[in-house]
C-alpha cells in the first residue's frame, strides 16, 4: 500500500481553495460547514474559544499519525482571513498546548 503523502502545506493549500471557492459557488459552503463542526477542536479552535465567535470563524482538521499530531485551520475574523497548519512530531501528552500557544502567536500578528 501506499504511504500518506499529504503534507501540511498540500492540507493548507486545500483548505484555501475550500474557503476561496466558497465565495463563488455554494457547494463549497458545504465543505466549510463541515469543518467548522469538526469533533476535535481542543488545539487551534480552542484559542479563538472565549473570544467572540460572531466575529471569528474557524474551520479545522486535526490528524494523528505515526506519533505526529497535526492541525490546520481557516480563521476567518472581521480584519483577516489566514490558513494556519502546525505539526507537533515525536507527540507528548503536552502537544495540544504547543499548537495552542503558536496559534495564540500566530493571531496576534493578524
Amino acid at each position: 500500500s501506499m504511504a500518506n503523502t499529504t503534507s501540511l502545506l498540500d492540507m493548507a493549500k486545500a483548505m484555501q481553495y475550500i474557503y476561496l471557492m466558497s465565495k463563488k459557488d455554494t457547494t463549497f459552503n458545504e465543505g466549510l460547514m463541515i469543518l467548522s463542526h469538526q469533533c476535535d477542536r481542543v488545539a487551534i479552535p480552542s484559542v479563538f474559544s472565549e473570544l467572540d465567535y460572531d466575529k471569528i470563524n474557524v474551520y479545522n482538521k486535526t490528524a494523528t499519525l505515526n506519533n505526529a499530531r497535526y492541525d490546520i485551520a481557516i480563521i476567518n475574523t472581521s480584519n483577516n482571513t489566514y490558513v494556519l497548519g502546525v505539526s507537533v512530531i515525536n507527540m507528548k501528552q503536552n502537544s495540544n498546548s504547543v499548537v495552542v500557544e503558536l496559534s495564540k502567536e500566530v493571531f496576534k500578528q493578524y
